[in-house]
């Protein structure tokens, strides 16, 4: 397990590790990506938990998610996930974490594999905000014509809210 950790501590992700059900205990090792990610010195990272780094909003998906690791119902997930930067802004991060079982098979230690996607989450909030302001009307619609979505200047000019457009096909608008 700690090879795994040494291995990758040049990759340009964050890792972490910690003892399976403890959310709220230090991390056992990061990497300097991570704290990189985070804005944290090695040492400062050191002093917290996950729990401390992790927007309240997204703090139970992660308390449920981590149950059913711990129960043995599932071995690990990903998720995109917000962690709190030690300057107060929001990494937006995609989150694999993976659990190491003991002797027993029962899980002991968790790997988390951290990405900031922070650019990209920006640029997607760019692009719907451009999609949504356009001075044309614009559906967007699945590989059947059928809606998905729709701008404000569509729904203006279909006379359709955008939640009545949202499954309507194409060809009868």
């Amino acid at each position: 397990t700690w090879g795994v950790l040494l291995l990758m501590a040049g990759m340009g992700v964050g890792m972490s590790l910690r003892l399976a059900g403890a959310r709220h205990v230090p991390w056992l090792r990061v990497n300097q990506k991570l704290c990189e990610i985070l804005g944290y010195s090695r040492e400062e990272l050191m002093q917290l938990n996950v729990a401390e780094i992790t927007l309240p909003e997204d703090q139970d998906e992660a308390v449920r998610l981590n149950g059913c690791i711990l129960r043995g119902e599932m071995t690990g997930y990903s998720r995109e996930r917000r962690y709190l930067r030690k300057d107060g802004s929001v990494a937006w991060c995609y989150v694999t974490i993976s659990a190491v079982p003991d002797p027993n098979g029962k899980p002991s230690l968790v790997i988390s594999v951290i990405q900031d996607i922070t650019a990209r989450k920006a640029a997607e909030a760019l692009l719907e905000q451009t999609f949504e302001q356009a001075a044309v009307g614009i559906a967007r619609v699945d590989l059947d014509r059928v809606v998905i979505t729709a701008n404000r200047k569509f729904c203006e000019m279909t006379g359709y809210s955008k939640e009545e457009l949202v499954g309507i096909p194409l060809r009868r608008i």
